[in-house]
């Protein structure tokens, strides 16, 4: 009997199953893409986890090297972040988290877990300004870690290389792509032995004494953000006093020599102001037949590698430069001083100029 009436039973049920699966055929569409769209916030999820994950496994990485190193310096070291860029687009300086409150000092060396990054260059409370290796005003005494020839390293911003450059390299010297460069420690600042850059080009001409030597930096100059700072191994002089003397330029302009020792008791202001400091020099080379005549003046300089030599062979003789006699005027303004007195010299046919005026530098406008 069942056998019978199963041909009836399935022509019955035909309809209903056709409505069935039409109207799951139909719902299909919609429910797909309720599903496919609830997988696709997950996986936005899941990629945003693991791309924190990753950035934390680096943080974590950088921070196991940074404890590394801070074993290896001395005991003074202070831990920091970098917060913000400085608003100077014309320098590369970085705010750290960490001020004088912290025992920040001016001029203590600051490194990342792979190298020399910079230098503090003004201290507030509760931050500090890093002028970093690259930046324009930078310099750092170097040595090659395979030859042992020590130089200076200079920021480069422009030069495209990386943003440093090895000045001063004889022609000859011993030095090639892939050399490592590591402080010298010479300078009384930085300790010895921190890695600093990499020689990436050496460029030498026959017509010229000194080798163009390019390098890059091994600190993350651009995307680093822990940072530990070192005490420096000598504390900086403390800035002149507002109330310092002006340098005027011309026949008139006293160095510190000519002034004499201070009278009535008076303190010495410093030792780039004791008797016998050099401020000015004139020079004069000859090459090809030709001679050629030059001055130079102290204007904005760090003294502190002076007092490792002589200036000029002369034991004793000390070095100061017009910042540190409290006449704040840029490189670019003292040039154009000296070029309106000599083009006045030029156009009187050679009669010396008149410095009776005893001309006194522009001073930059601050705002």
């Amino acid at each position: 009997m069942a056998v019978a009436i199963y041909p009836l039973q399935r022509a019955a049920q035909a309809p209903v199953d056709w409505v069935r699966d039409a109207s799951a055929y139909l719902d299909s569409p919609v429910k797909t893409q309720s599903e496919l769209s609830t997988l696709r916030q997950a996986n936005v999820a899941l990629s945003l986890q693991a791309q924190l994950a990753a950035q934390l496994r680096i943080e974590n990485n950088r921070l196991r090297s940074l404890l590394h190193l801070q074993q290896s310096l001395p005991p003074k070291a202070v831990a920091a972040q970098i917060g913000a860029q400085a608003s100077d687009p014309f320098s590369r300086k970085i705010l750290i988290d960490r001020g004088s409150v912290q025992g920040i000092e001016p001029g203590a060396p600051v490194v990342d877990e792979t190298g020399l990054l910079g230098q503090v260059t003004r201290v507030y409370p509760w931050s500090a300004e890093v002028t970093l290796i690259t930046d324009r005003d930078a310099v750092v005494p170097v040595q090659n870690q395979r030859t042992g020839e020590r130089g200076l390293l200079y920021g480069e911003p422009g030069q495209g290389q990386g943003g440093l450059e090895l000045r001063w390299m004889p022609a000859g010297a011993d030095v090639r792509p892939g050399d490592a460069l590591v402080t010298s420690g010479v300078d009384g600042i930085y300790p010895a032995g921190l890695r600093v850059a990499r020689v990436t080009a050496v460029f030498r001409q026959r017509d010229t004494a000194f080798a163009r030597v390019l390098c890059t930096p091994v600190a993350d100059v651009e995307g680093g953000r822990h940072v530990l700072v070192l005490q420096p191994l000598t504390p900086l002089a403390p800035a002149p006093p507002a109330n310092a003397s002006k340098s005027r330029v011309g026949s008139g302009a006293r160095s510190p020599s000519a002034a004499g020792p201070p009278q009535g008791g008076e303190r010495p202001l410093g030792g780039q102001r004791s008797v016998g400091a050099k401020i000015s020099a004139l020079g004069l080379k000859v090459r090809n037949g030709c001679t050629y005549h030059g001055v130079a003046i102290n204007v904005d300089m760090d003294l502190q590698p002076f007092d490792w030599i002589n200036p000029c062979g002369y034991a004793g003789l000390r070095t100061a430069d017009m910042a540190g006699l409290g006449a704040r005027a840029s490189v670019d303004e003292v040039a154009q001083v000296f070029a309106e007195e000599f083009a006045a010299l030029w156009h009187r046919g050679g009669d010396a100029p008149n410095m009776t005026e005893d001309r006194a530098l522009p001073q930059p406008q601050r705002t």
